[in-house]
Order: C-alpha cells, then structure tokens, then sequence
C-alpha cells in the first residue's frame, strides 16, 4: 500500500480470495488496483462477502523508450527552485507531489510549466522516481487547455528523465482521452493495463 495513497492500494496475485483476506480488515481504502484477470473474480468474492456492488475501471500503463517528442511553446520551460512561488496560491491540481511537498520535487525530481502573465497555468511533473523509472503527472487548468502546454510540459519532463539515465512512465484511466493524446504525441508506447475493483460501499462511505 502507497504511503502517500493509501485509498487505492496495489493488489498483487492471482487468488482473489488471499487478496480480500488482506484487504477486508484494512481501514480507509476505497478502491483496489489488481490485474484485468483476478479483477472480477475479487468483485464476486467481495460482493459475496459484503453484498456491495461493485464497478470496475480500466488504468493504462506506457513507457517512453525512444526520444521524447513535442513542439516547443515559448510559454513552457523547465522550473527550478528558484520557481517555488509560482506555485503559491494555485491549486493542489497544479502542485507536484502529493502531500505539499512542492520544494522537494523542484529539488529532487523534474519539473515543466507553462507560465502566462506570471501565473503558472499547466505543469508536468515526477509523481515518483527509482533508479531506473520516473512516473510523469501532468494538468492544465480548464481555461488553458488546447494550446499545446500539455504536450509541451510532458515532452520537457520526459527528455529530462531520460538524460538521468531513467525511463519515463505514464499511466492513465482508459477513458482519459486528453492523457491518451499527450502521451501518444511524446512518444509513450501502451506496455500494460491493470483494472480498479471500486466497492460502492467503499466509495460512498
């Protein structure tokens, strides 16, 4: 389970019944992410125990192994430290990192934004690093969004992984169309898929 997610914790195996054994006595998780073959077989195991409906939701994993590509935008670049007050203000969307720690991603991971008039309007970011892998978030603020920040953003983000030596990651839901797009125009080739099993009375708690 994510320390810093700990609503949707990573279910690993096959026996569904093993992977509720773990999950039924745990507090404050809402969903589960498994793979697309063990997803419905853990719905009917917990349907069965709880008598709770149950929905599933697709989540799409890619990896970047060629040169990232994107067209350059004069409104985006590569943020510092030196940028931290751009992000004063703006909303957790549009933070890096998931618990405020906004210095320590400028310092430790890679970031890109697109600033407009002094306001930081989209930004692509590191949500996780290991020696060999970096995740990549990215968000636009609605009233700036098709302009090309995203891709832009990504595409800084990803080249700058790679020249640490690491590979690029990206995930999204499988509905997430705009995600799909910016990851296919940077270059990122779909690698695997897993399944969300969400418990209605999970989510509705």
């Amino acid at each position: 389970m994510s320390h810093d997610n700990p609503g949707e914790p990573d279910g690993f195996g096959e026996d569904p019944e093993a992977l509720w054994s773990i999950l039924a006595p745990l507090e404050g998780w809402r969903v589960v992410d498994v793979s697309p073959s063990v997803a419905p077989k853990l719905g009917a195991v917990i349907r069965a125990s709880t008598g709770s409906k149950v929905a599933y939701y697709g989540d799409v994993y890619h990896t970047l192994t060629r040169p990232a590509v994107g067209d350059f935008h004069p409104d985006v670049r590569l943020l510092t430290v030196d940028d931290r007050a751009l992000f004063d203000g703006v909303t957790d969307d549009l933070k890096p990192g998931m618990r405020g720690d906004v210095e320590i991603v400028l310092r430790e991971g890679f970031v890109a934004g697109a600033v407009v008039d002094d306001r930081l309007v989209s930004v692509a970011h590191t949500n996780a690093i290991t020696e060999r892998y970096a995740d990549i978030g990215v968000f636009t603020h609605e009233d700036f969004r098709n302009r090309g920040y995203s891709t832009a953003a990504a595409s800084i983000v990803a080249s700058a992984i790679q020249k640490s030596g690491r590979t690029p990651v990206w995930s999204c839901g499988e509905d997430n169309l705009a995600s799909l797009r910016v990851a296919a125009k940077v270059g990122f080739t779909e690698v695997s898929r897993r399944t969300y099993v969400i418990p209605f009375n999970r989510v509705q708690s």
